[in-house]
């Protein structure tokens, strides 16, 4: 038997006042709407206090024109890395921290949810190591974060929270050995890479997430800052890392809590659509027949026969409309039923074929079902909005590992690099938000005019 679900509202309010990151939600205009507990410990004020601030005087004057283009880009539409500024608390202290930044709709208001964490202790490390290599020992070994220095790729130091959190019992266990042997397969070649260009003086990434894999094989996200130094005329890369486990859940709870809040509404929409609307249009078809039995020249009226008509197009419209906000196909009878009859629709409303391959013949979790129903219609229309495709092919398998699915067409595709960062489209960022709620991988491989192939893989439980 299922345990009865919490409202959306109720999960997120739980997640957001139980997190140890500080988290705020914010308008356009910098006005403080709501913050969580662990805001008065980093800020030094009040609830009260904090509510009748903007967020602007939380941040030191020189940085927040660059944030203005930050939260700008969000406004648009548009998502944003993660990125490091400084706060001042209410002592004047200033410290560093880290934002994660998105763009929700919170109390029917369009805002942006800010999950804030204090890295000044990292920040610590990096500026002492560049000022004196004396003091950077004793924070190097002290610090909480877990910090390795490698030449060519191959581990020359590493401090005990490295060792803690990778498992290894001594130095000599790691030292010596490539950086590789920590970090999961899949993510080998982006590491290589980013190693080569920095030793190159190329531009890579200082900041980017991989998994990391512990001495006993389990695999965990972790976060990697990285920075070339000289030391001798020989080039080091020196990297902190830290574990980012806690946060990912978060970001998932927060996603998840969102998507929730979503299908509620697009729910409650649907059935104001069809039990409100439907049946007042419904009843002025009744009133015009009674009308016409009193009247008999009014069923010849073209007046009365074009009302008519449009009055049960009204009808089919309102019909379809609420069918495409919250499908009862989906409800009713699964995601395989779901998806055939929207493809069906979308064939025959627009000029390509689509191809669908199923062999799943059983019910999923709700939540699956609902997940990967948006992700493939959000697909399916980015192709046919952009990709000028005249096929579409869609695989969707179920085994003992999970979940899979491939989708391909033969449209123009276009390049990955410039639509990443600040501009990727919000359309692929709502999908990779949605495979990330269901702990899933999304993988997507295109080229201009070499059309677009989508491989999602959701595990087991």
């Amino acid at each position: 038997m299922r345990k009865e679900a919490k409202h959306p509202e109720e999960k997120f309010k739980t997640i957001f006042n139980n997190s140890k990151d500080a988290i705020l939600i914010y308008d356009y205009n910098f006005n403080i709407v709501e913050v969580n507990p662990a805001c008065y410990k980093y800020s030094g004020y009040t609830a009260d206090e904090l509510m009748k601030l903007k967020l602007y005087d939380l941040i030191i004057p020189e940085q927040r024109d660059v944030l203005q283009k930050r939260f700008s880009a969000l406004k648009i539409g548009e998502t944003i890395e993660p990125y490091e500024f400084v706060l001042m608390n209410k002592n004047g202290l200033k410290f560093y921290v880290e934002a994660n930044s998105h763009s929700i709709y919170y109390d029917d208001q369009k805002v942006i949810l800010s999950i804030i964490r204090d890295i000044t202790e990292r920040k610590k490390v990096e500026i002492a190591f560049q000022e004196s290599e004396i003091k950077f020992r004793g924070v190097f070994e002290n610090s909480l974060d877990a910090i390795v220095v490698a030449k060519h790729g191959i581990v020359v130091f590493v401090n005990p929270a490295f060792l803690n959190m990778l498992g290894y019992k001594n130095e000599e266990d790691i030292i010596g050995k490539s950086v590789l042997e920590y970090i999961a397969p899949s993510y080998h070649l982006q590491v290589i890479e980013n190693i080569r260009k920095r030793e190159l003086g190329i531009n890579s990434p200082h900041q980017y997430e991989v998994l990391g894999v512990k001495t006993n094989g389990e695999e965990f996200p972790f976060e990697v800052n990285a920075t070339v130094y000289e030391l001798n005329s020989e080039l080091y890369t020196l990297a902190i890392l830290r574990d980012i486990t806690e946060r990912k859940n978060i970001e998932r709870k927060v996603y998840q809590s969102a998507i929730e809040a979503e299908e509620c509404e697009r729910s409650r929409i649907a059935k104001e659509l069809h039990d409100g609307l439907g049946p007042l249009l419904s009843a002025c078809i009744l009133f015009l027949d009674t009308m016409a039995e009193d009247y008999p020249g009014l069923t010849s009226n073209p007046i009365n026969q074009k009302l008519i008509h449009t009055l049960e197009l009204s009808i089919s419209t309102v019909k379809e409309i609420s069918n495409n906000i919250s499908p009862h196909v989906l409800r009713n009878f699964g995601l395989i039923q779901a998806l055939k009859s929207y493809l069906s629709n979308m064939m025959c409303a627009k000029n390509i074929k689509i191809f669908f391959h199923s062999d799943i013949d059983i019910r999923m979790d709700t939540n699956i079902e609902t997940n990967i129903y948006r992700i493939i219609t959000e697909l399916v229309n980015n192709t046919i909005k952009h990709a000028c495709a005249t096929i579409i092919l869609i695989r969707l398998d179920l085994d003992d590992n999970g979940l899979l699915l491939n989708y391909l067409d033969d449209g123009i595709g276009f390049d990955p690099g410039r639509i990443s960062g600040l501009h990727k489209g919000m359309g692929l960022v709502n999908i990779e938000n949605r495979v990330k709620t269901l702990n899933g991988i999304f993988s997507l491989r295109t080229k201009p005019a070499e059309g677009v192939e989508i491989n999602i893989e959701i595990a087991n439980k």
